[in-house]
C-alpha cells in the first residue's frame, strides 16, 4: 500500500483505549470499534472491507509481520509491539494481541486487541525494528543460564570455605564437605522445579526477540516475565472483546426497550382510537337516523311518483280511446270522399253528355241558319231562331267545359283527401299501439315502483336496526386489525434484537472460549 505522507509525530491516547477490530482470513476488515476510528482518524465505512494494512507503518519489518502470521495460521495467540500510522502520517504504539478465532475446529477469523504501550518498551522495539530494517541480526543469542550462575557462585564459594579449615583439620574439612552437599542438593531441586516452570513459560510464548523487546534480557527470568505479560495481554484482550460485545448488547437491550417503549406508546394511541371509534359510532348513529327518515321521505315520494305515473296512464288510456274514435271517423270520412269522388265521376258523365248534346245542338243550328238564308226574307225570322240556339249551344258546352273542370279537379282534391286519411289512419294506428306499449311500460314501471316502494320501507326500518352495528363492528375491525398489524410488526423487531442479543452472547462465549 503506498503511503503518501509520513509525519514522525505520535499520535497519544487515553490508557483505558482498547483498540480493537476483527478480520477475515484474507485480512480484510470486518468490524472495528470506536477507539480505533478515534485513534487511526480513519471512519469506519473508510475501514470495513479493507486490508488491515491501511493503517501499517512503513518502519514495521516484515520479519515482524511473518512472525505474526506464522503464529496465528498455526492457531496460537501472538503478541508484539506495533507501529502503526494514522489517516493523517502521524503514528501510534499500540501492544497487539492477536488471536484466531475458532468455529466448529477452524479458524473463521483473526482479532486484534491493541492496548497503551509503555514508553520504553516502545523505545526498545523501535531500536529492534531499526535494527532489523537495517539488516543486522534480529534475534540476540541466549545468554548463560541463571541457575548456572547461581551454582558456579556459591560453588566457589564453597571451594573458597573449604580450603581454609582444610590446613587446620581433616574433620573439619570432610564435615565442610557433607555441609555444602546438604546446601546444594536443594539448589539441585530447585533447579529442577525451576526449569519445569520454565518450560511451561516457553510453552507459553517463545520468542527470544519479543523477551528483549519486552525485558532487555533473553534468559528463563526474562522467559517468565514474557509469560506473565503474555497472560496479561490474553487477559485484556478477553476484557476489550467482551466489553466490545458489551457495548453491542447494551445497544440490542437499549434498543429493545425503546421498542418496547413504542409498543406502549401504541397502546395508548390504539386506546386513543377507540376513544375517537366511540365519538365516531355516536355521530355515525344520527347519520343512520338520518338516512333512515331520509329513506322514508323517499318512501312517500315514490309513492307520489306511483300515484302520478296510475294518473298517467289512466289519461294515456283515454288519449288511446279518442285516438282510436278519430281513427273510425276517419274511416268513416274515407268512405263518403270516397263515395263522392264517384258522384264526382257521374256528374262528368252528364256532363260529358249535355257537351255532347250542346255540339249536336250548335250543328243543328248551324244548318238552321244556312237553310234559313237559303229561304231569304221568310227564312229571316227562322235564322234569328237559329242563332239564338246556337249561342245557347255555345253556352252550355262552356259552362259543360266549366263544370267538367270543377268535377276533375274536386276529384283530384278527394283522391287526395283519400290519400292523406289513408296515411292519418296508419298514423293513429302506430299512435294506438305505442300508446299500447306506453301502457305496458307504465305498467311495469308502476309495478316496480311498487316493489321499491315497499323495499323503501323495509330498508327504513332495517337501517335503524343494523346500520349501527355493522358500521360499528366495521370500525372496530379495521382499527383492531391495524392495531394488531403493527403490534405484531413491533414483536417481530423485538424478535430480531432479542436473536441479535443471544447471538452477541453466544460470540462472547465462543470468546472467551478461545482461552480456556
Amino acid at each position: 500500500m503506498a503511503i503518501k505522507e509520513i509525519i514522525n509525530e505520535e499520535v497519544t491516547y487515553p490508557s483505558d483505549y482498547k483498540i480493537l477490530s476483527t478480520t477475515d482470513l484474507d485480512s480484510i476488515i470486518t468490524h472495528v470499534n470506536e477507539d480505533f476510528i478515534n485513534v487511526c482518524g480513519y471512519s469506519k465505512d473508510e475501514l470495513i472491507n479493507q486490508p488491515h494494512n491501511i493503517v501499517r507503518h512503513p518502519d514495521m519489518p516484515k520479519a515482524a509481520f511473518a512472525d505474526l502470521w506464522n503464529t496465528i495460521k498455526q492457531g496460537q495467540s501472538w503478541m508484539g509491539l506495533v507501529k502503526n500510522r494514522c489517516k493523517n502520517g502521524k503514528y501510534y504504539w499500540v501492544n497487539a494481541y492477536v488471536t484466531p478465532i475458532k468455529r466448529n475446529g477452524s479458524i473463521c477469523e483473526y482479532q486484534s486487541v491493541r492496548t497503551q504501550a509503555d514508553p520504553e518498551l516502545t523505545q526498545r522495539a523501535q531500536a529492534c525494528y531499526d535494527a532489523i530494517n537495517a539488516g543486522k541480526k534480529a534475534k540476540p543469542k541466549l545468554g548463560a543460564s541463571i541457575i548456572t550462575k547461581l551454582f558456579f557462585t556459591w560453588l566457589c564459594s564453597v571451594i573458597l570455605f573449604v580450603c581454609l579449615p582444610y590446613l587446620s583439620s581433616t574433620f573439619a574439612v570432610f564435615g565442610f564437605v557433607a555441609a555444602v552437599m546438604c546446601f546444594c542438593m536443594p539448589l539441585y531441586f530447585l533447579k529442577h522445579r525451576f526449569a519445569t516452570v520454565i518450560a511451561v513459560s516457553k510453552s507459553i510464548h517463545n520468542n527470544p526477540l519479543n523477551q528483549f523487546v519486552y525485558t532487555g534480557h533473553v534468559d528463563e527470568l526474562s522467559h517468565l516475565e514474557l509469560s506473565l505479560r503474555m497472560q496479561k495481554a490474553e487477559t485484556l484482550a478477553v476484557v476489550g472483546r467482551i466489553k466490545d460485545s458489551g457495548e453491542h448488547l447494551q445497544q440490542g437491550l437499549d434498543e429493545h426497550q425503546q421498542q418496547n417503549n413504542a409498543n406502549q406508546s401504541q397502546l395508548v394511541e390504539q386506546s386513543q382510537n377507540l376513544e375517537e371509534v366511540v365519538t365516531s359510532i355516536g355521530q355515525m348513529s344520527s347519520s343512520v337516523t338520518d338516512i333512515a327518515q331520509n329513506t322514508a321521505n323517499s318512501t312517500t315520494e315514490i309513492h307520489q311518483l306511483v300515484s302520478q305515473i296510475q294518473a298517467t296512464k289512466e289519461a294515456l288510456t283515454h288519449s288511446q280511446t279518442a285516438t282510436s274514435e278519430i281513427n273510425n271517423l276517419l274511416a268513416e270520412s274515407r268512405v263518403a270522399i270516397s263515395s263522392l269522388n264517384q258522384q264526382c265521376q257521374n256528374v262528368n258523365k252528364v256532363v260529358e253528355v249535355i257537351e255532347e248534346i250542346a255540339k249536336q245542338t250548335n250543328l243543328l243550328a248551324l244548318n238552321a241558319a244556312i237553310e234559313a238564308a237559303r229561304a231569304g226574307e221568310t227564312g229571316r225570322g227562322f235564322a234569328v231562331v237559329a242563332d239564338e240556339v246556337r249561342n245557347l249551344a255555345s253556352r252550355s258546352a262552356t259552362s259543360a267545359s266549366e263544370i267538367h273542370t270543377i268535377i276533375n279537379t274536386l276529384s283530384e282534391t278527394t283522391a287526395q283527401a283519400v290519400t292523406q286519411m289513408d296515411k292519418s289512419h296508419v298514423l293513429t294506428n302506430k299512435s294506438i299501439d305505442s300508446s299500447k306499449m306506453l301502457d305496458e311500460s307504465l305498467t311495469s314501471v308502476s309495478n316496480v315502483m311498487a316493489i321499491i316502494e315497499n323495499n323503501g320501507e323495509q330498508i327504513s326500518v332495517a337501517a335503524e336496526q343494523q346500520a349501527v352495528v355493522v358500521n360499528q363492528i366495521h370500525t372496530n375491525a379495521m382499527t383492531l386489525q391495524s392495531g394488531i398489524k403493527q403490534f405484531e410488526q413491533n414483536c417481530q423487531h423485538a424478535s430480531l434484537h432479542s436473536q441479535d442479543i443471544s447471538a452477541q452472547g453466544s460470540r462472547q462465549t465462543e470468546l472467551v472460549a478461545q482461552f480456556n
